[in-house]
């Protein structure tokens, strides 16, 4: 992310719940979000439960974040593990080939 836009950024969520991770940036003046989500595999003998209610609270939370900034609704692009959304059918964060951008920040 080039500076202009990295100076505008405001941490909107940083949540852990040990298997699920979630950050979220806000630009205002961008009219960005950016939301990075991890989830290690489920290791629920160790003490490490990474199911499909895990990573619906998580998500849960994201959205909340998100529908609470004001309108204009912002530009969004999600990162992290779609392997992991796409299993346990979230196909609304399945990835899409985006062109590359040819403008310099």
């Amino acid at each position: 992310m080039c500076d202009k836009i990295a100076n505008t950024m405001q941490t909107k969520i940083a949540y852990s719940d040990g298997v699920i991770e979630i950050l979220g940036l806000h630009s205002p003046s961008e009219n960005l979000f950016i939301a990075i989500i991890n989830r290690q595999p489920d290791d629920s003998k160790g003490g490490y439960t990474s199911k499909s209610k895990e990573l619906k609270n998580a998500l849960s939370k994201l959205a909340k974040v998100i529908s609470d900034i004001p309108a204009p609704a912002p530009n969004i692009i999600f990162g992290g593990d779609s392997t992991c959304l796409m299993h346990h059918g979230l196909k609304a964060f399945q990835p899409q080939a985006q062109p590359r951008m040819k403008k310099k920040c």
